[in-house]
């Protein structure tokens, strides 16, 4: 990035994701943090999205974007948005950084950032196309002038690994702010003594939630108390709805959808499992250290970085239901409770969103601080 104007620059933060998550939680506190400090900034979103629908519910400058993900249409009107001089653009995930790049009129006169939320390697190992384009955006990006923000140091070595120098990465980690008590949500139909595990992402293959459901299969008669809630959308449902029936745990495990009252769930829940693949820094796991859950996570990615096992939550093996239903027993028990408020602890010491807005206002006026996390 070059040196830094005498005025801020004007942000324009771009997320064309067609479904609200953790790349969109990040996008949602970097606008609440400009707005909060005075700054001028608009994102662009995908009109009627999630995000769209939040950011103008909370007062935020939004710019719907109209034009479809496959129309060109969308590179035109990013170059629009982004007009005017003395502006950086902060892509966040794959394709908007790809429609970044597509939007001809970036391509070196106007500072930009890469934000990536993944690895996008191992994410999209084994689907196609995907799985060799997608690691290659953030090279490309940097190659027309870009610098890379990763939110964990898994995913800074996974951009240095596709060549990326380091001096083009600048470390941001995920930051959190506490909520507050919420009212728990109601489970109908189970027990007032429900142990409840909750697991919170996109339904795919990715975020192994039939592990999840595998791992219940074999625990379901030791922990008769249990139940699994989880809540999120995507293209694995039907598949995870037929698992669930084939192992005879409808009575056990739920799909709760897409949620936009996720301090009450948390707030019902005991346990947070992430049975992934792989992982950055997922918001949903900062947001279960805070509200105190006991966790159970797969060693991988930023998950292994963040995490201890047994000091700040339970790590089970990749692809293994077995582990994972080692981890569920273990959540049981009373050492899993003095973990969690360890882990708790950590989460509001470590991960402030304060500090992640800025570093990163930091970064858009050409001054970043020293990195952290």
């Amino acid at each position: 990035m070059s040196a830094a104007p005498q005025s801020p620059r004007r942000a324009l933060l771009l997320s064309v994701s067609k479904h609200y998550g953790g790349t969109d939680v990040r996008v949602e506190q970097l606008a609440r943090g400009l707005e909060e400090a005075g700054r001028p900034y608009a994102v662009a979103v995908m009109s009627g999205s999630e995000l769209h629908r939040r950011l103008e519910k909370d007062g935020l400058r939004v710019a719907p974007l109209t034009a479809g993900r496959g129309s060109p249409a969308l590179a035109r009107d990013i170059r629009r948005l982004s007009s005017g001089g003395n502006i950086v653009v902060d892509a966040h995930q794959v394709q908007s950084q790809f429609w970044m790049l597509a939007a001809r009129g970036l391509s070196r006169h106007v500072p930009k950032l890469a934000t990536v939320h993944s690895d996008y390697a191992s994410e999209q190992k084994g689907r196609g196309l995907r799985e060799h384009v997608y690691p290659r955006v953030p090279k490309f990006a940097t190659m027309m002038g870009a610098d890379c923000v990763a939110v964990s140091e898994s995913v800074r070595e996974s951009l240095r690994a596709t060549g990326i120098p380091n001096r083009r990465i600048h470390l941001i980690p995920n930051g959190i702010s506490d909520p507050g008590p919420a009212e728990p949500y109601h489970f109908a139909d189970w027990p007032d003594d429900a142990f409840v595990v909750l697991g919170v992402g996109r339904l795919e293959h990715v975020k192994g939630f039939d592990l999840l459901i595998d791992a219940v299969a074999m625990v379901s008669d030791e922990l008769p108390r249990l139940r699994v809630a989880i809540a999120g959308d995507g293209r694995a449902r039907a598949e995870l709805e037929e698992r669930i029936v084939g192992r005879g745990l409808s009575d056990r495990i739920r799909l709760l959808g897409f949620r936009d009252d996720m301090p009450r769930v948390l707030a019902a829940s005991d346990v947070f499992c992430m049975p992934s693949r792989t992982e950055g820094l997922p918001y949903a796991l900062l947001e279960a250290g805070m509200a105190g859950l006991r966790v159970v996570a797969t060693r991988v990615g930023g998950l292994e970085r963040l995490l201890n096992h047994r000091a700040t939550a339970y790590l089970t093996d990749p692809e293994s239901a077995e582990s994972v239903a080692e981890g569920l027993r273990w959540a049981a028990t009373e050492e899993a409770g003095r973990v969690a408020a360890a882990f708790a602890d950590y989460v509001r010491t470590d991960f402030s969103v304060e500090t992640m807005v800025a570093r990163t206002t930091s970064l858009y006026d050409g001054t970043p601080s020293p990195p952290g996390g």
